[in-house]
Order: C-alpha cells, then structure tokens, then sequence
C-alpha cells in the first residue's frame, strides 16, 4: 500500500494552511468495536470543527458523523476487561497542542503500523 503523490500534496496543502490548536480530554468511552474499545473523546472545537470541514472538502470525503478521540486500547474486550475505565477519567479536562499532521500506513496489527510523513502546521 502506498499513497499517491497526490494524496501526499493534499495532506500538506491541509497541514500548510492549518494553525496549530489546542484540544482538550473529554470523558472515556468504550464500545464493542475492535478499534474503539477504549478512548478519550475530545472535546470539540471551532478549530476542530474547521479543519475536520476543510478535510473533507479537499479529501472530497462524506460528510458523516465526526467523533474525534484518542485511542487508549484497540481490541476484542469484554467489559469487566476494561477495568481501567475509571483510571483514565482522570484525563478528563487535559488539554493538548496539535500542530502537525501524520501519515501512517496501517496494514497489519496496530505494532506493524508505520509512520510515512509528517507535515507541520504552518499557518
């Protein structure tokens, strides 16, 4: 798998006219689908909301439900498997910069995922 010069350039035109931003841990979340087993939501933003409209725009993607997260476990878990539920609430109301954009090739088990680009914000 690999991406197209095209795809390439979108993805840094995106991070070029982007400025970083800050994001802040809302609550943990869990469901019984293997890549969200367990996360944080995040709260959302007018500078999350404006740079999840301008990918969309130039990815030419559909318009469908945005849960923007970040991934705290991906698996198969039973629920009292995800005893550290409470321990990660204590995230709640951290905050972060984004200030770049990442590329990863991800064929295989989420350990054989690669890091392909990076793209600063430079807005």
């Amino acid at each position: 798998y690999s991406f197209s010069t095209e795809f390439y350039l979108t993805a840094k035109e995106l991070a070029h006219g982007s400025a970083p931003f800050q994001v802040t841990l809302g609550d943990v979340g869990m469901e019984h689908t293997f890549f969200r087993a367990l996360y944080m939501k995040i709260e959302m933003s007018e500078a999350l909301e404006m740079l999840h409209a301008k990918a969309n725009k130039i990815f030419s993607m559909p318009n469908e439900k945005f849960v923007p997260h970040v991934s705290l476990l991906y698996g198969n878990f039973s629920d009292e498997e995800k005893e550290l539920v409470p321990t990660f609430a204590i995230l709640k109301g951290v905050s972060f910069t984004v200030d770049r954009l990442q590329l990863y090739r991800t064929e295989g088990e989420a350990s054989e995922w690669q890091k392909v680009q990076e793209f600063p914000f430079e807005k």
